[in-house]
């Protein structure tokens, strides 16, 4: 029941929920710089220069840990459903965002003739 408490940002609309995970990540990325400082290696999640790896990591996160713990507070009060799709709903968001990752997006410079291409 507590750990589901904890989790609970990770069933919230994805506003609140990305909010909430840039509130954690700038912690991770403070530990991360001190560790740099110290000489040390920091663990990937810790290290903003690894921040491309949010959307990848929090798809993790939401699999492995939110989900099943949710689905079994679903199973012990039914009641509790919207946070089990809360969180399938904010992990198809974060799926989204890392399939747009991989498209290319309209860049003017591609459209707009340079002055050599005219001459």
């Amino acid at each position: 029941m507590i750990s589901s408490c904890d989790l609970s940002g990770m069933c919230k609309p994805f506003i609140v929920a990305k909010n909430l995970c840039d509130g954690v990540y700038r912690e991770f990325y403070n530990q991360g710089d001190l560790e740099k400082k110290m000489g040390l290696t920091p663990l990937s999640l810790m290290d903003r220069d690894k921040s491309a790896n949010v959307p990848e990591d929090q798809v993790q996160f939401l699999t492995v840990i939110v989900l099943p713990c949710v689905e079994l507070l679903k199973t012990i009060l039914p009641n509790t459903w919207e946070l089990h799709n809360e969180a399938l709903t904010l992990r198809e968001t974060w799926q989204e965002i890392i399939q747009l990752k991989g498209v290319k997006s309209w860049r003017q410079d591609d459209s707009v003739a340079s002055q050599n291409e005219c001459e």
